[in-house]
């Protein structure tokens, strides 16, 4: 073969290698984990056979071992984080605040904050954001009186290069379902479709990936999705949207829930934190991010507890919250029995000048 030619040939070899490569190099993979409609359900819940299942500390273990073999990962939550239990207002902010506190800790990148996490107040939610600086966001959730945004309407995490940003819905008319009038009267909830319409092509623009967190239904979400091609994904949460599992919950990939393929950028969640969606993507070229692979991983006995996180949330959760509540009350009765003891040292005089100062600064207020 003359030199020349020898000289073509090598070049034409290492020019096709070096598309190749990149080819490779301009493609990122990356992982979005997903829950939703935890209910409180923060720490381990009973199973079959005497086991547990579920906890945020299982999650935690799930980010901490794929993060650690190399893997982009985005960790997202749809919403439904407050205690589906009541034992009363207190007890349920308790388990409320627990479950927010975990998830901040486990490294969770964006929480959708549905309309039921707002039953224990605005003031619990403002006051455990600042406390955990957590990554909550609304993209339809607005003030009544401003019009501006109750929290983040879109965040943008940078998994290892790969700009992944994620926005949150509720449905329009669950303010309308709250115990509390006052919330309607302070915030509102803009339909989705104006919502998103005003903040996607600022999203597109700061981003590779556009995931929406759905805390709605799963029809209204799926026609979302057709009328904003540019959305990558959906993760939708709510009373008719997540799924749960009994004892014989899917094992893994063979037995995980899939979509159908008119439905395949939306995915519903496993309530209680039974299972955690995981997708995978492949960003690069041009078009939308491609989904790779997808499935639902049991967090059951075989996912050991983050033992950092499980001091957070304890075994139990809601016995936790009933045993501080214990606690509370066994410690006003001691104040009282304190108080009436006080009582009983007084004169008749002091006693009813007392009472009677009592009496005058509640009316007063």
């Amino acid at each position: 073969m003359p030199m020349r030619s020898v000289c073509y040939f090598l070049f034409s070899v290492a020019f096709i290698c070096f598309a190749g490569m990149a080819r490779a190099e301009g493609q990122r993979e990356v992982t979005i984990l997903f829950s939703g409609d935890m209910m409180g359900y923060s720490s381990p819940v009973p199973a079959c056979g005497g086991k547990t299942t579920g906890g945020v500390a299982r999650v935690a273990t799930v980010r901490r071992e794929l993060a650690g073999s190399g893997s982009r990962v985005v960790l997202v939550d749809a919403g439904g984080v407050y205690p589906s239990q009541s034992f009363g207002p207190t007890a349920s902010a308790m388990v409320h605040k627990v479950g927010l506190e975990a998830m901040r800790a486990t490294g969770y990148d964006a929480l959708n904050l549905a309309t039921i996490d707002l039953q224990g107040g605005i003031g619990l939610v403002d006051q455990a954001k600042k406390e955990f600086d957590l990554p909550l966001v609304t993209t339809n959730m607005v003030y009544v009186d401003t019009g501006k945004p109750f929290k983040k309407p879109y965040i943008v995490t940078d998994a290892g290069g790969v700009r992944v940003a994620v926005l949150g819905i509720s449905r329009p008319d669950a303010l309308t379902l709250m115990p509390s009038a006052r919330l309607g009267t302070v915030l509102t909830i803009l339909p989705p479709e104006e919502a998103l319409a005003a903040v996607l092509p600022r999203v597109k623009a700061e981003s590779d990936v556009i995931v929406l967190l759905s805390h709605n239904a799963y029809e209204d979400t799926t026609a979302l999705m057709e009328r904003f091609p540019d959305i990558d994904l959906a993760v939708v949460a709510g009373a008719d949207a997540s799924q749960s599992c009994g004892c014989k919950a899917p094992t893994g990939a063979e037995s995980a829930v899939k979509p159908s393929d008119r439905l395949a950028r939306v995915f519903p969640v496993f309530n209680r934190l039974s299972m955690l969606g995981e997708l995978k993507l492949r960003v690069g070229g041009q078009g939308r991010p491609e989904i790779m692979g997808f499935t639902y991983l049991p967090l059951d006995y075989r996912v050991a507890l983050d033992e950092e996180i499980t001091s957070i949330t304890g075994k139990d959760v809601y016995r936790g919250a009933v045993a501080a509540m214990k606690a509370q009350y066994d410690e006003m009765q001691r104040q009282m029995e304190r108080e009436t003891t006080e009582s009983l040292k007084m004169s008749p005089e002091d006693f009813f000048k007392t009472l009677q100062t009592g009496q005058d600064q509640g009316e007063a207020k």
